[in-house]
């Protein structure tokens, strides 16, 4: 009789590619006993999810036939879970060798909420613009930093207590940064938040360069909709107008800085390299926060 598992890990899946099948290979080549259980939600219109997983015993796959917001995804893998902790990742984030062992060790020593250091993966996906997508929105989880506290996990890699999730009421039904609302709620509660090095994984990053200044702009946009739920008065508006430059100039620089204290010498070059690509984001986030300002309708959908 086998042991229950004392993982479940969660991926949503649209439309997988070969990456989902590296990211299964580096769950089946842990190292140590943890034992677990893999389960892939898929809502792509197709059967590439199945025609990845093939007759593989060790993947559970739920299919739902409308296509869901990513944090819903984790949600219905979250219901299917049988084990006390819950590990989501993307379908594209392998993760290394030890990672399963570490988060089986951190939830047991009593942390409810967690994450691990998210890098870029190497390989022919990836390049000077891979890099630039992944130093933009990955700057706070290099493996050279030290654990602690943080204030907000990516749901690219995030451990939580079962319980603890659904005390918090799991993800909310958002389109875009579910991760960053859920860790808002959880702090607001008095929850904790940790990061632990040990943990990592790779992600494979492949957007073209308008892509992810695209992206960034979006992620302006939604950052003010997640700061202002309401309208706020007009003079908190002019305000925010006239600083939304300095804010913009301030936190490029906070993600150029982070990479330079936390790299090793060969990323810290690239990042001296590509920051006026990572500049150029931030102006495409001050951008999407004038968007939120201006239109005041709530977290957008766009893509």
């Amino acid at each position: 009789m086998s042991a229950p598992p004392q993982l479940s890990i969660i991926i949503p899946s649209y439309r997988p590619s070969e990456a989902l099948g590296r990211t299964l290979q580096s769950l089946r080549d842990q190292a140590g006993d943890v034992s677990r259980e893999v389960i892939v939600v898929d809502c792509s219109p197709d059967d590439a999810a199945e025609q990845i997983i093939g007759d593989a015993t060790d993947v559970t796959l739920v299919r739902v036939q409308e296509r869901f917001t990513p944090g819903i995804g984790r949600n219905l893998g979250a219901e299917r879970a049988s084990a006390p902790c819950l590990v989501f990742i993307d379908a594209d984030v392998c993760l290394s060798r030890r990672s399963l062992e570490v988060i089986a060790t951190q939830h047991a020593a009593g942390h409810k909420m967690f994450g691990g250091a998210l890098e870029l993966a190497a390989g022919p996906d990836s390049d000077w613009r891979s890099a630039v997508e992944h130093d933009f929105f990955n700057h706070e989880n290099q493996s050279e930093r030290p654990a602690g506290p943080r204030e907000s996990l990516s749901s690219a890699l995030m451990i939580v207590d079962r319980e603890f999730f659904w005390e918090h009421g799991g993800f909310s039904d958002i389109p875009r940064m579910q991760d960053t609302e859920l860790c808002r709620r959880v702090r607001s509660d008095g929850g904790e938040i940790h990061f632990f090095p040990g943990i990592q994984g790779f992600q494979t990053q492949n957007a073209d360069l308008p892509a992810t200044l695209r992206k960034a702009r979006i992620v302006g946009r939604n950052s003010y909709a997640l700061r202002f739920k309401d309208k706020p008065p007009a003079t908190t508006r002019a305000a925010l107008a006239a600083t939304l430059p300095l804010l913009a100039l301030a936190k490029t620089t906070r993600i150029v800085g982070r990479h330079l204290r936390h790299s090793g010498s060969q990323r810290a070059t690239r990042v001296v390299l590509s920051s006026p690509l990572l500049y150029a984001c931030g102006l495409a986030w001050m951008y999407g926060g004038y968007q939120g300002l201006i239109r005041n309708d709530g977290i957008s959908g766009e893509r």
